[in-house]
């Protein structure tokens, strides 16, 4: 159901007030551009009409906003996380995560702890609990947003290698969920293999093996699928040369190029559908005992520039960031 004209009124007051204020803060902090964080859960009038549409129910547990300065008009949405999947044939559906009940973290962050519950569908199925619990943080910088997990094998076994999906979606709004939200993005987005930027488009079509377009392995996922053989369930997967954990996306705004991308050091898996577009990572773990944890860690780019650009960014980013606490 779209917003009435009243609703439409106060978000197009919101949208300007925005406009206002991140105009004004980027003017104090040098012209950067700024980024702001919110569960879906919590959105406002302002970014439902962004959306064009009401979320649906599994948006609202697992999906933040970003709205970023340097686009008033867009507004992305990232799953954190969409889902828990293993590569073998016989758990490759999803499991939807469910229920995270965002709270606030501090400035621009936000954080869950909750017992784990997954869905097989995303609606019209019951909460299933799952041995294990969930914790999440989100927390937004000058050009990128931090997304942390720690996951514990409460079970009286131990698990075996999974990941956690990551969605950052590009389109997905109004009433149909058939409109991008992010007016200028390519359908053509990029991976990162040995260093260089491919199409996705090639690799999505030659090699999907999961849902949400799983279509290419990092090493650490050859290593899981290597696990996975050594049982006898052995995934069924083409092969293809190990990815690195980068997908991107172009956003072109008259003369001015824009990047998104999302980067991980744990993801086992690339993904996302060029038709939506989105680039998704999975993020993934090793056997773990039982009362054994993990911390898994992406970052969600915000970038004017070129692809050059990123890579750059990146590499500035990784001799420059210390172990999270």
């Amino acid at each position: 159901m779209m917003p009435s004209r009243r609703l439409h009124n106060v978000a197009i007051a919101g949208l300007l007030l925005f406009g206002l204020l991140t105009s004004l803060s980027m003017s104090v902090q040098g012209a950067q551009p700024v980024l702001r964080v919110t569960p879906i859960a919590l959105a406002t009038p302002e970014q439902l009409m962004l959306l064009g549409r009401d979320p649906k129910p599994f948006e609202s547990d697992a999906s933040i906003f970003v709205q970023w300065s340097a686009m008033p008009d867009a507004i992305f949405q990232i799953r954190c996380p969409e889902a828990i999947v293993g590569l073998d044939s016989p758990y490759k559906t999803f499991l939807f995560v469910r229920r995270q009940r965002w709270q606030p973290d501090g400035p621009g962050g936000w954080k869950f702890d909750v017992p784990l519950q997954v869905a097989k569908f995303t609606t019209g199925k019951p909460y299933v609990p799952y041995p294990a619990r969930l914790r999440g943080w989100v927390q937004a910088e000058e050009d990128h947003v931090d997304i942390r997990f720690q996951f514990v094998n409460q079970s009286e076994s131990s698990l075996d290698p999974q990941s956690f999906w990551v969605c950052f979606l590009h389109e997905a709004a109004g009433t149909n969920s058939d409109r991008v939200v992010v007016p200028g993005v390519s359908h053509e987005t990029l991976f990162l293999r040995d260093g260089r930027f491919l199409p996705w488009r090639a690799q999505e079509s030659r090699f999907c093996f999961m849902p949400a377009n799983g279509s290419a392995l990092t090493e650490a996922g050859w290593q899981q699928s290597n696990y996975y053989e050594k049982l006898g369930r052995k995934p069924n997967i083409r092969p293809h040369p190990p990815a690195d954990g980068v997908r991107a996306a172009i956003i072109t705004r008259g003369d001015r190029k824009f990047i998104t991308a999302i980067t991980s050091d744990d993801a086992v898996v690339l993904g996302g559908k060029c038709e939506y577009p989105c680039i998704d990572l999975s993020l993934g773990f090793d056997e773990l005992a039982p009362g054994e944890s993990i911390e898994l860690n992406t970052t969600a780019w915000f970038l004017e520039g070129d692809l050059n650009d990123l890579q750059a960014r990146l590499k500035l980013f990784r001799r420059t960031k210390s172990p999270v606490q």
